[in-house]
C-alpha cells in the first residue's frame, strides 16, 4: 500500500495483524479450497486496512476464477 485510502499519507502504515480467510477457487474444473492468510496494516492516523490479493474478491469467499467460471 503506497497510501493511506482515508489520510492519504504516503508510507505510513506498519504491519499490525494477520487473519485467515477462507477462499473457494476454481481449478481444473473443480471448485478447490483454500485457507490464506490476510495481512491487516495500521496507518499513522489510527485507521487499519487489510491487504488482499488480486485473486480475492472483497467481502465475498470466491475467488476470481470461479466467479469468472460462473458467469460464463
Amino acid at each position: 500500500m503506497e497510501s493511506c485510502p482515508v489520510c492519504g499519507a504516503s508510507h505510513s502504515c506498519t504491519t499490525h495483524a494477520s487473519y485467515e480467510r477462507n477462499l473457494i477457487d476454481f481449478i481444473q474444473g473443480r471448485p478447490v479450497y483454500h485457507t490464506i492468510k490476510v495481512i491487516r496494516v495500521i496507518c499513522s492516523c489510527g485507521h487499519t486496512h487489510a491487504i488482499l490479493p488480486d485473486l480475492i474478491i472483497p467481502y465475498n469467499t470466491y475467488g476470481v476464477f470461479f466467479c469468472f467460471w460462473l458467469c460464463t
